[in-house]
């Protein structure tokens, strides 16, 4: 009895923690692509691997990868991602460099059938692919 009381009080403080952080995740697994067609031309479920450039992964889990051309490089990135209010908008934010802290934003639209990502003097527009 008393090791179910301190699991119960456990989860209820781990779920009042995740509602007191604000950032939210997708219930499902998103990919997302500069380029039209279907998730599975982008991204290999089963071998959890990006196919292509220009393409995100968002996990239901908080965490994201994606495979984006920067500086005229291929470069992939990993790490966490959450979303939240910030002031008139609505964005993503992410961690791009693996340090624990959200360090960039991705701007969606009012459903996240798309978002921008505003990186170094360029905009990206990337699209949920069916």
């Amino acid at each position: 009895m008393k090791n179910r009381t301190q699991l119960s009080l456990s989860l209820i403080a781990l779920i009042i923690t995740a509602l007191a952080c604000g950032y939210k995740t997708f219930g499902n697994l998103r990919v997302y692509s500069s380029t039209s067609g279907s998730a599975s031309q982008f991204y290999d479920a089963t071998a959890d691997t990006i196919l292509a450039e220009n393409v995100w992964v968002f996990y239901p889990n908080g965490e994201y990868k994606a495979v984006v051309i920067v500086d005229e490089k291929q470069t992939t990135l990993r790490g966490k991602y959450g979303a939240e209010d910030i002031g008139d908008v609505f964005a993503i934010v992410i961690d791009t460099d693996g340090d624990g802290k959200f360090d960039d934003e991705l701007y969606p639209d009012h459903n996240s059938s798309y978002f921008e990502w505003r990186h170094e003097n360029s905009i990206v527009t990337y699209y949920l692919a069916p």
